[in-house]
């Protein structure tokens, strides 16, 4: 299910994509921009840019707890497997 829900990220390029699903991770896990900002040593308006970008591609399902436990999960597998 969770690779299912990571599908539209897989419309980008590789570095773009992976961009997107480690600030996403990071959103998921910190929860506001000057946090992931800190976590990924980029600026709080890059967080809100590419959160508006993910907002796009999720939707409503973003804001719902059980889609992003699902989402948490897929991201943390995907990559960790990536580092590995």
């Amino acid at each position: 299910m969770g690779a299912t829900l990571l599908q539209p990220l897989f419309h980008f390029t590789s570095a773009r994509r992976r961009r997107l699903e480690e600030t996403l991770l990071s959103w998921l896990k910190w929860g506001a921009a000057p946090e992931v900002a800190k976590a990924l040593k980029i600026h709080p308006q890059t967080v809100r840019y590419r959160m508006r970008q993910i907002d796009k591609i999720f939707g409503a399902a973003i804001r719902d707890p059980d889609t992003r436990f699902v989402l948490e999960l897929a991201l943390r597998d995907r990559l960790d497997s990536a580092v590995q």
